[in-house]
């Protein structure tokens, strides 16, 4: 026997379940709570009995994670229980998001098939940098929701948390997966990178039309270009395979990493800029924060050099005069701890806001100024190397100690005057 609407109403006194929309493991219905006044969705995971499963307690708090975490694009948890009514169930009452999903395929140009994956990637963006760490861990073109308000992010994939413990619970765990539109470890994986795999095959889909399952998977990779129902850039090409790298530390680090990479206008010596750790861009509500360090470590050169030639002068002179050995020794020392402090001292950031910009060298706050004088970065040029400096539509630079590419000034700029534009 399974719980049906009569039970529903000794769980959830008020709320009117009407049709169930998906069976299984994983069962949805739609209802009508009429304390919210609004139409929901009542998801229930039928797991039979808790000896069945290994892993429940990542799953209670994944679902813990998900009912804690708010974003507009994210259904809230109204409600959520355990029960054993009729075997172990989880239920939580969930937002219900009207409107069409991606999974019926139409044709899209490249532009509007890279707003797709910009949006989904924003959203993912404040998942996975929120204070309780969230992914999807089921990214399909079914469970993005186009609305009037924008995209939204549905069944989310906690369960695949769960292993099977028993024979029972491993046939009722087959048939789970074989209705899932994509398997294997990245439903798993607790990296947020992870999510980057799902909506790379959702980007596939998009383009070719094809389930990705369907499509030749030849080294180590999907075979999905010639399939492809437009003419795909050699850019969003390159952006997709990325997603799909079978090997997490080959794909983007984060969402902004790869929300990096999908903008035109960031060119391929951005992206390596972020490959190398040397560019971090944060973009926390009505801010932009830039992140950058020194790129070039022939910088540290003389200093070094100093280190390199007392340590050898001092073994010379070791057997000769001990003092002048010891000078040296102590020359030594003192050129690596330079060099120390140097590299902690080129760490750069970058906050623009409302109120203004504030420019800081390793904690320290070397300049600011308000907002509407702050025309962009440039590169320097001094003798030490391409420096950055932040220039003022008055003509006024300030001059940092962080050494920049011209290929990271230009396109921060473009960040910077995006973000300028949005406040307006």
């Amino acid at each position: 026997m399974r719980t049906g609407p009569e039970h529903f109403a000794r769980l959830f006194p008020t709320l009117k379940v009407e049709n169930r929309i998906s069976n299984g493991l994983e069962e949805t219905w739609s209802a009508w709570e009429p304390r919210l006044e609004r139409p929901v969705a009542l998801k229930v995971y039928r797991l039979g009995h808790q000896d069945y499963w290994e892993e429940l307690g990542k799953l209670r708090s994944d679902i813990w994670a998900l009912s804690k975490f708010k974003h507009p694009a994210v259904p809230t948890v109204f409600e959520e229980r355990e029960s054993e009514i009729d075997g172990y169930n989880l239920y939580m009452v969930l937002e219900h998001f009207e409107g069409p999903s991606l999974e019926y395929w139409q044709a899209r140009t490249e532009s509007e098939i890279e707003t797709i994956a910009e949006e989904v990637l924003l959203i993912l963006h404040e998942m996975h940098a929120g204070q309780t760490p969230l992914v999807h861990r089921n990214i399909t073109p079914a469970n993005i929701v186009q609305t009037e308000e924008g995209l939204k992010l549905v069944n989310f994939g906690a369960l695949h948390l769960l292993r099977p413990r028993t024979p029972e619970s491993e046939l009722i765990w087959q048939q789970f997966m074989a209705s899932q539109w994509y398997s294997g470890d990245e439903h798993v994986r607790s990296s947020p990178r992870s999510d980057f795999y799902g909506l790379g095959l959702t980007m596939v889909f998009l383009l070719t039309g094809e389930n990705p399952s369907d499509l030749e998977f030849k080294h180590d990779r999907i075979q999905w270009e010639e399939h492809s129902k437009i003419e795909v850039s050699a850019h969003l090409k390159f952006w997709v395979n990325r997603c799909l790298e079978a090997d997490l530390d080959k794909r983007f680090f984060d969402t902004s990493h790869a929300i990096a990479a999908l903008r035109k206008h960031w060119t391929d010596g951005m992206v390596k800029l972020y490959d190398r750790g040397l560019l971090k861009v944060e973009t926390p509500p009505s801010q932009l924060i830039i992140r950058s360090k020194s790129v070039r470590p022939e910088t540290y050169a003389m200093q070094i050099g100093f280190f390199v030639a007392g340590g050898l002068v001092g073994i010379w002179f070791w057997t000769i005069n001990w003092l002048v050995s010891l000078s040296c020794f102590a020359i030594a020392i003192v050129s690596l701890i330079w060099t120390g402090v140097d590299l902690f001292r080129k760490d750069m950031t970058l906050v623009i806001g409302r109120g203004g910009w504030v420019l800081t060298v390793n904690g320290k706050n070397i300049g600011n100024g308000p907002l509407e004088r702050l025309e962009g970065l440039r590169g320097r040029y001094t003798d030490r190397g391409t420096m950055l400096a932040i220039k003022e539509i008055s003509g006024r630079e300030l001059v940092s100690e962080v050494e920049v590419d011209e290929l990271e000034v230009e396109g921060i700029n473009q960040l910077i005057e995006q973000f300028k534009k949005s406040l307006r």
